[in-house]
């Protein structure tokens, strides 16, 4: 299969961009987003390769003693 040319556009469009694993892949993840490269950096310089739920828990435990913000309370 042939791969047609990006245009110049989206080149300058993918320029500074870094494909980000939602679920790391050491952990099975194959899932990606497109984020600016520094603010990817800047991710896992805070986080490491925490998942999401992992960094909601650990702001939670860390920063707020243990508060859970009511936005993020499941419902019974």
């Amino acid at each position: 299969m042939r791969h047609r040319k990006r245009s110049k556009r989206q080149r300058k469009i993918d320029r500074g961009m870094s494909d980000h694993h939602i679920l790391p892949v050491s952990r099975g993840g194959t899932k990606t987003v497109r984020i600016h490269i520094k603010i990817h950096q800047k991710y896992h310089a805070l986080f490491s390769n925490l998942t999401p739920d992992e960094i909601a828990e650990y702001l939670v435990f860390t920063f707020w003693d243990g508060y859970v913000p009511q936005i993020w309370r499941i419902e019974q």
